[in-house]
């Protein structure tokens, strides 16, 4: 029986979500995790300085570096949930 591209398809993306863990889990992927954090906490602060002070360019640049941030930060620390629910996916399609 042939797999349908749906499930080719979650079992690369469950591939993916293991690497990201693996990654998250390693010694260099707590150093990336923990640097993160620490300038999203200054790029916070910074916020908080340029929306009195600031031009509205800076405080612009400053937001879209704390989204950039955010997401890649959230991409490691989602990493095993969004594995466990690719996983439970990809089961129940094979039942």
């Amino acid at each position: 029986m042939e797999k349908s591209q749906e499930i080719i398809d979650i079992e690369e993306e469950l591939s993916n979500f293991k690497e990201l863990s693996s990654i998250k889990d390693s010694k260099a992927g707590k150093l990336l995790i923990k640097s993160l954090q620490r300038d999203i906490s200054s790029t916070l602060a910074t916020i908080l300085t340029l929306y009195k002070e600031g031009t509205e360019s800076h405080l612009r640049a400053m937001c879209a570096k704390l989204d950039s941030d955010s997401a890649l930060l959230l991409v490691f620390t989602n990493a095993e949930k969004n594995r466990d629910q690719a996983q439970e996916i990809l089961d129940s399609m094979n039942e």
